[in-house]
Formats: structure tokens, C-alpha cells, sequence
């Protein structure tokens, strides 16, 4: 389903499309998901979904499916939700990492997971938003992750740094030429994967599984906006996050490629992609205007 025309923010207080619930009450509908592009709004449909369950007399908690916001630290940048929010509604699998800490889409799935069976057994209505197309699959459809091993992963890592990921591709290749056909030769993360999955287990699946819940009762919601609309709406939030101390926040950050979450092929090279991103931001806006 799609909500489409006025931004979230402005909506009225009514219930969401696809349930029938009134005044009288609401039941627990199992889990809804709000998906959307950047800025159209999820977050702030997500606080006031749950206030309007609360108020019919059903507890609502949020369960974040954004990669970016479990990292403590990276707040105005991720736009995460405010202490204020987080504080009236309970929010779940967000500032659970450190910015060093090694992280990966199965390790993401288990605490999204473990969090919405926490609130179901609960009696709570969890609502899943975010993030990417990838995390919101990996917690709402099935989808199983490969065992890995680390000390493969680490020589496969250091091989990759030494010779370059086009040998890489060629060697998995010859291993699994339907998992090399699939993934870009210079695409060393990838490659490095594959080959630990396949010399680990026999086989690489190298496309996302078809999609097919695996909790039941998923109700998803997406956002649409105007494209204009969208546009006015992230410079707004680009033009918000200056002026809330993006720079000094980067700063803080302030960590290289010699830090553990620098870049490479390791998951954690995610943490890195966003930290260049930020600081790309502050030298187009520090540069002088010619």
C-alpha cells in the first residue's frame, strides 16, 4: 500500500489504510513496517502511528531498520530520532554499537527480530521502520545468512589488499562461475564473501531470495511524496543538520582509515562510506564560492 500526497507531518490523525480499527479500539495486527525514500517522512509517521495506538489502548514501541543509527555517536547526520522521542516512545536496536564494533546484516536481523518477538509477547504493537530494502527484507521476509569464517575472511581480506580483487574474481570463478557471473569484478567485499561462503559451505547465492514473510501478519506502509515535495524536504534536513553541528559532529567522530570501522572490504566499511560522505559535505560548503 502507498501513502501518497501530504507529507506525514501534516496529515491528519487517522488511522492507517488496510485495517479496520475506529475509536472503540484497535487489535494487534502483528507487524507494520513503514518504508519510504529519505525525508518523506517515516520516522515522524512512525511516533505519531504509535501515539494513536496508544491512545486507542494498544502499546506501540518502534523497531529501527535504518544500518546507520545503531551506531552511538552518529546522531544529527543519521537523523536520528530525538532523546525527546526516544524517550516518550520506546525505541528498540538503535546506539546499540560503537562506531568500531564490526557489524553485519544477520547480526542486524537478530536484533530486529528478538525485539519484535519481545514486544508481541509483550502484548506491544511493534513498528518496523527504515531503512534499506535489504534490512527491511532481512527482518521481515526469509532470508538466512551463510556461516562465515573469520580467520578465512581475515587471509582472504589480506589477499585482496595484496593482489587486487580482479584474481579474487577469477579464483571464484573457477570455483562457482554462477556467483562470479553475478558480482562486479571490482567489487572486492563481494568477492571475498562469496569465496569464504563457498569454500565454507559449496555454494554462493549470490541474488536475494524471492520474497516471502517470515513473521506473519506484516502490514507495510509506503510513503510517497512528490518528487519537488521530496526535494524541498532533504535540502530542509541537510540545511537542519548544518546548523545542528553536523561539522562538530564529524569532527568528533574524527577517525581515519588506520581506525577499526576505516575502510576495506570488512562490513564495517559502511560506518567509513558515510564518514567520507559527511566530509565531502563540509569541504563543498567550507570551499570558498568562486
Amino acid at each position: 500500500m502507498a501513502l501518497t500526497g501530504t507529507p506525514p507531518s501534516a496529515a491528519p490523525d487517522r488511522a492507517p489504510p488496510g485495517r479496520n480499527w475506529d475509536d472503540r479500539g484497535v487489535s494487534n495486527p502483528g507487524v507494520i513496517a513503514l518504508l519510504g525514500p529519505t525525508a518523506s517522512g517515516k520516522s515522524d509517521l512512525a511516533a505519531r502511528l504509535a501515539r494513536w495506538l496508544g491512545r486507542r489502548g494498544l502499546p506501540a514501541e518502534i523497531v529501527n531498520a535504518d544500518s546507520m543509527l545503531v551506531y552511538r555517536g552518529m546522531d544529527i547526520g543519521t537523523a536520528k530520532p530525538s532523546p525527546q522521542v526516544r524517550a516518550e516512545i520506546p525505541h528498540h536496536v538503535i546506539d546499540v554499537a560503537d562506531i568500531s564494533q564490526k557489524a553485519s546484516v544477520a547480526w542486524f536481523q537478530r536484533l530486529a527480530r528478538g525485539a519484535i518477538a519481545d514486544c508481541r509477547a509483550r502484548g506491544v504493537q511493534p513498528i518496523v521502520v527504515g531503512g534499506s530494502a535489504l534490512y527491511l527484507r532481512a527482518i521481515l521476509d526469509r532470508f538466512d545468512f551463510p556461516g562465515g569464517d573469520p580467520a578465512l575472511r581475515s587471509r582472504l581480506e589480506a589477499e585482496l589488499a595484496e593482489v587486487g580483487p580482479a584474481v579474487l574474481h577469477e579464483r571464484l570463478g573457477s570455483l562457482d562461475p554462477a556467483a562470479a557471473a553475478a558480482i562486479e569484478p571490482g567489487n572486492g567485499r563481494r568477492i571475498v564473501r562469496a569465496l569464504e561462503v563457498v569454500t565454507t559451505t559449496g555454494s554462493f547465492r549470490a541474488r536475494l531470495p524471492a520474497p516471502e514473510y517470515a513473521l506473519d501478519h506484516v502490514v507495510q506502509l509506503g510513503l510517497e511524496l512528490p518528487r519537488d515535495r521530496l526535494d524541498e524536504r532533504v535540502a530542509a534536513r541537510a540545511e537542519a543538520m548544518w546548523r545542528a553541528g553536523l561539522a562538530d559532529e564529524v569532527r568528533r567522530i574524527g577517525w581515519g582509515d588506520d581506525h577499526p570501522a576505516g575502510a576495506g572490504t570488512s562490513s564495517e566499511g559502511v560506518v567509513e562510506v558515510a564518514r567520507r560522505g559527511h566530509l565531502r559535505v563540509i569541504a563543498d560548503i567550507a570551499a570558498p564560492t568562486r
